[in-house]
């Protein structure tokens, strides 16, 4: 860390005159005393050429005369000597104190305070606050000045350097950037003085810098939110206005003077602004500023106004009272903004929500309403027909659980609470009791509306009659139940398929057929779970039925069974249904009986089957004869 060191102007040539004159008159001193020897010496020689005895005299006097003049003259030397020095030694120790002080105030000031030599190049200072603003040490600068440069930002750099001529004249104030090592970027405020020497020229400058990225932060925000500010007002159509109470005149800004189709920055007296007030509402606007006037009671009023273009348009205009330091009002403030669009707005949002009231009392279900908390707020008039119950009574769960079936509430009630506690759908299933007392199904769904942070404002819902629905649906279960039954009673195998292929039903005697389960097979491909089947007789019999649209009856070997199958196969929309039994003891039995046939075709013996329940008349019924009998018998 470099020293700031200083030394009072003159001080070392003070000092070196003092020694001048001590040094001068000592040698005075001792020049007198070799004179006043060397003339005793000559006044004895001639006293004693002479034979004379010497006498004292006036040079005798003179001499110590002289001696004791340059004496004091030297005391004199020596004290002032002396008196200058505890000078010095006091100024000195003052020195550093102030030296001290100045140290200990730059280095705790937020500030970097920095001092150079312009001769030298040089810098001379630079207090720690560098290290902390700029982020990088103070040795740098000492070691190589220029290196002060490297950290300005590039877009401040040119305009940085061409300022720097500034700095001597005493009129150097910048501000600009620097990008710390770690890549954040600083805003500096930098101001330079001049240091002049006794001939006043320049040897020194310098400087104080100042971290106000804060302040340029929250100037951009300033900036950012003025232009919103001016930005929302744009766009809500909201001006100010300004009455001067001495002068009577209002001044509008230039969104007023925009809605009133005036020049901008227009001026006016109050008695033409409100003559722009159409009668029944110039007395509403008058009553109001008087009022503010006189009392300093602030009005806001919704009223009609003409503009100078003749256009009648809605406006809200608020006033307030300003007053001096005496409390005496001065002046009236207040905002002007066009509502135009929200009333009109809010006229067709009236006229809708009650054709929405009169769609929803004319349809024929049961339409409700609640708040965020499940306070119902509206039902609309069909509950009251449906159920003979007052619709305004309906406000809380209780007040509409009393028109559910006792064995229904508990579930309806517990579902209503779990939605609106989780803020999740209502959906469920219960039985209304019409006015009649006959109860039905309905089914009730509700859901919640979410403003734009997330929170539940309202639910709406509905309930619909499903009785018949419910009705037949039961119905249907039960017939379902009642054919699956059936169908796993009965001895044949039965499968049915979509119109993809896929196992849709298996019955148990299919499942010992296939020797496959139902929970293999359900929802797979026939062709991938049988291979087999594709290139025989079943792939082209089932797919003849379904492109014929025809049943088809045929018999086929499947050989990874080793079974023979007789099968019945059923086409519709909804895919093919199929019979089959397994036949492969019947072909077993035909086949022997072939076989049978064929041996006793090729006897020489006569053989004849009879029925063995004989007939009366006729006697026994005959089935078969071999070629032999027909041979010999001679009949066919």
């Amino acid at each position: 860390m470099g020293e700031l060191k200083y030394s009072p102007p003159g001080s070392t040539h003070s000092r070196l005159w003092v020694w001048v004159l001590s040094s001068s008159a000592l040698f005075l001193c001792m020049l007198l005393a070799a004179f006043h020897v060397y003339h005793r010496q000559q006044i004895k020689l001639s006293h004693k050429f002479s034979n004379t005895a010497p006498m004292p005299g006036d040079s005798d006097l003179s001499f110590y005369m002289a001696l004791i003049v340059v004496f004091a003259l030297l005391v004199i030397i020596f004290v002032m000597t002396w008196l200058f020095e505890l000078s010095r030694v006091r100024n000195g120790r003052s020195l550093a104190e102030r030296e001290t002080y100045f140290r200990e105030l730059a280095e705790t000031i937020s500030e970097v305070f920095w001092l150079t030599d312009v001769e030298k190049n040089k810098m001379l200072y630079i207090s720690p606050g560098y290290e902390r603003i700029w982020g990088r040490p103070c040795d740098s600068l000492y070691d190589n000045p220029a290196t002060w440069l490297d950290p300005i930002h590039p877009e401040d750099r040119a305009g940085l350097l061409q300022a720097l001529s500034d700095q001597a004249r005493g009129n150097y104030h910048r501000e600009y950037r620097i990008i710390r090592p770690d890549g954040n970027i600083r805003w500096i405020e930098d101001r330079a003085f001049p240091i002049r020497d006794e001939q006043g020229k320049v040897y020194r400058i310098a400087g104080l810098a100042t971290d106000i990225t804060h302040r340029k932060h929250i100037e951009q925000r300033l900036r950012q939110q003025e232009s919103q500010l001016r930005q929302a007002a744009r766009i809500a159509r909201l001006g100010s206005w300004s009455l001067d109470v001495r002068t009577n005149k209002v001044s509008l800004d230039d969104e007023v003077c925009k809605i009133l189709e005036l020049p901008p920055h227009s001026t006016m007296p109050l008695l033409k602004g409100l003559d722009m007030y159409p009668p029944r509402w110039r007395k509403v606007i008058v009553e109001a500023i008087n009022r503010c006037l006189d009392a300093g009671i602030p009005y806001d009023e919704e009223l009609q106004i003409i503009t100078a273009g003749g256009r009648y348009l809605w406006i809200r205009t608020q006033g307030e009272a300003m007053r001096d330091q005496q409390g005496k009002i001065i002046r009236l403030e207040g905002s002007f903004q066009d509502i135009t669009e929200q009333k009109h707005a809010a006229t067709l949002l009236a006229q809708g929500g009650q054709r929405l009231q009169q769609l929803a009392n004319a349809l024929p279900i049961i339409i409700w309403s609640a708040t965020s908390d499940g306070t119902i707020d509206y039902v609309n008039n069909r509950f009251s027909e449906y159920t003979g119950v007052d619709q305004t009574r309906i406000t809380n769960q209780s007040d509409w659980l009393q028109v559910v079936h006792h064995d229904d509430q508990l579930l309806a009630g517990n579902a209503w609470q779990n939605a609106t506690r989780h803020n999740d759908l209502y959906l469920t299933e219960f039985r209304l009791r019409q006015a009649d007392g006959i109860y039905r199904w309905h089914l009730a769904r509700a859901v919640p509306v979410f403003n734009a942070q997330h929170e539940v404002v309202r639910w709406y819902g509905s309930a619909i009659d499903i009785h018949d629905t419910k009705t037949n649906e039961e119905r249907a279960q039960t017939l379902a139940d009642r054919l699956s039954v059936t169908l796993e009673s009965i001895t044949d195998a039965f499968i049915t398929m979509d119109t993809d292929w896929n196992f849709t039903y298996i019955n148990q005697e299919a499942e010992q057929l296939l020797h496959r389960t139902r929970s293999e097979l359900l929802g797979k491909t026939m062709w991938r779970e049988f291979p087999q089947t594709l290139n025989s007789d079943f792939e082209f019999h089932y797919k003849k039925a379904v492109a014929t649209g025809e049943k088809t009856t045929f018999e086929a070997f499947y050989a990874p069974l080793g079974r023979w199958f007789i099968v019945n196969a059923y086409p519709s929309s909804e895919g093919l249904a199929v019979y089959f039994q397994d036949i492969t003891s019947r072909r077993e039995n035909e086949q022997q009986l072939r076989l049978m046939e064929a041996c006793i075709a090729h006897m020489n013996d006569m053989v004849i089957i009879t029925n063995a329940v004989q007939n009366e008349e006729a006697g026994p019924e005959i089935l078969f004869v071999n070629p032999a009998f027909e041979k010999l018998m001679a009949i066919a």
